[in-house]
Parts: C-alpha cells; structure tokens; sequence
C-alpha cells in the first residue's frame, strides 16, 4: 500500500484479494450454455467540457422491421478544454528516472470535477481530489489488489505511490503534464468514444469481477465481444467461443440470445471463462465510458472491456 495519503483500497463488487494473488473464488465452471436471458448493454459517453470540431460518422439506428440500419449522421469530434477528461499515460520520470510503460497494462487518468480514477497498469484505481486551476491535493485515494504480472504489478506500484499526494497539472492541446513532489507524468487526451462505435469495436477482455473480488493477467486478452450491424454479436471466453443476436432499443443494446459452444480445456483461462460465461448467462448489462465498455448483471459480477489497440 502506498503513504498516509492512500485512505482504503478500492474493493471492486465485493473483497478483493491480499498479496499478491488474484482475490478471486473461481466460479462455477459448470455453466448452462443454452438460450439466455435478454442481454443489456446501455451505452453512454459523457464527453468533457472541449472545444470541437464536427466529422461525418455513420449511426445505427433500428427500422420499423426490426432490422438495423446504418445512416450518415454528423458527430462532434471533441478536444480536451480543461482537465476534465479521460487520459492515457504516454511517459513518466519518477525519483529522477524514466518508468518503463507495459504494452497491455495502460495507465489511465479519468477526471470528473473532484473526482479521479482509471487504470493503474494492474488494477483499477479512484479517489477524490480537492483542485484548483492547476493544483491538486488528494483527500483519498484506493483501488483493488488482483495479481497480474510481476512487471505490471511493480508498475502499479510506481505509479500509486508517485502521482500524489500533491500535484500541479497543465493542459496544451491534447497533452497533460502532471507533476507530484517525486514524477512527472505525461498523459495524451482520449477522446470520448461516440455510442455508435459499439458497433463493429473489437473489445478485449482486461479484467472480470466475480464472487470475492476482481480477477486479471495472461491470457485474460483473448477474452473478446464483437457487435456486428447485422444483429448477431460473437466472440470468445478465451478458451470457448459464443454468439447470439442482439437489436437497439434507444441507447441500449439488447441481446436477445446467447450461446457458448463447448468446454473449455485451455489450463490458463478456465476462471477467465467460467465468469464470462456466467455473465452471458446472468444478462450482459453494461455501459461504453471512453475506449472502455463495463458489464455489470450485478453488482458482484462483471466483464470490464478495452477497445482493441487502445493500450
């Protein structure tokens, strides 16, 4: 745990695990793979306040018949106007010397007024801040403790105990400079992810909430969803594949069925594969944030996705 400043680790759905180890019961493998309850998928995209520019983007919408449609729409491309966004780390000095970045274990930094959090390389982090125009002071800070790689774990690490506990940040253009007592930080703006790019998105796999706590590492990224234009939906547990037809209701995304095919006999992934099953067979209810797509069917299960190439 990092200093006096860290106030409690954030416990994702329920306890997490100690040490170093994944925190996780491993759930029932023996998971019903036939027809499942209607799959829910709400997306949403709560841009920062920005400057912005508009592009054509093409936006599904449903047809009288049920069927989905891809028409021209006009979008808003959006600039970060102030702190307030989603930023992804692109280098880091910390004690006077360069941190070495993971590719498949981004660190991220997501401000929302008084409120951080994101990805700490392993695990998922939050906290509250007090700010002004470009200073910042944590009251608390905390995230879970899943095991990972050893690399990415000792990045986790690095970059808890070094963007606090004071800070001061600027913003030129789409770069974030943030700079703590011990590091300096620089984070690249990740633009807003429109709900329309659900569609045709590969998402990957990059952690799982299930029973006691959260769960992540190797071989978790061959866990992928794909949402297809035609209304079917496909991808794999990472040892098992799956598919299913899903339609638009407003913002959200209904999966009318879902089916995984076979057993999974990959010695690495049968955890990773017993809960993204279990969340297809609960109903498959999430939210797009970003280059991130969270399923919750409740509070104590979950698939947390990136969008493929984002890290």
């Amino acid at each position: 745990m990092v200093g006096r400043w860290c106030v409690a680790a954030l416990l994702l759905c329920g306890a997490c695990g100690s040490g170093g180890s994944n925190g996780s019961a491993t759930p029932d493998s023996s998971l019903p793979s036939t027809d499942v309850e209607p799959v829910e998928i709400v997306t949403t995209s709560a841009a920062p306040t920005s400057s912005a520019v508009t592009a054509p983007e093409e936006t599904m919408v449903i047809a009288p018949d049920e069927t989905v449609v891809i028409v021209s729409a006009e979008t808003v491309v959006s600039e970060p106007g102030g702190l307030d966004a989603m930023w992804r780390a692109t280098s880091g000095i910390v004690d006077g010397l360069p941190v070495t970045l993971l590719d498949g274990y981004p660190i991220t930094l997501t401000v929302a007024g008084t409120d951080v959090s994101g990805q700490a390389s392993c695990n998922s982090y939050s906290g509250t801040v007090v700010r002004s125009d470009t200073t910042i002071e944590f009251e608390s800070l905390g995230w879970n403790e899943a095991g990972c790689e050893p690399a990415s774990m000792e990045l986790e690490q690095v970059f808890l105990r070094s963007v606090g506990p004071t800070a001061t940040y600027t913003v030129d253009g789409t770069v974030l400079t943030w700079t703590s007592p011990t590091a300096t930080w620089t984070f690249d703006f990740v633009p807003p992810t429109p709900d329309e790019s659900i569609v045709g998105t590969v998402w990957v796999l990059s952690g799982i909430l299930s029973g006691l706590g959260a769960m992540t590492g190797k071989g978790i990224e061959d866990g992928r969803i794909m949402f297809a234009s035609d209304g079917t939906f496909a991808g794999s547990t990472g040892c098992r594949d799956f598919s299913g037809t899903w339609s638009m209701d407003g913002d959200t995304v209904v999966a009318e069925s879902a089916q995984v095919v076979g057993e999974c006999v990959v010695a690495i992934t049968p955890e990773f594969d017993a809960a993204f099953a279990q969340v297809l067979t609960e109903g498959f209810h999430g939210t797009v944030e970003g280059l991130q797509l969270k399923a919750r069917p409740r509070d104590d299960l979950g698939l947390d996705f990136m969008a493929q190439g984002a890290d």
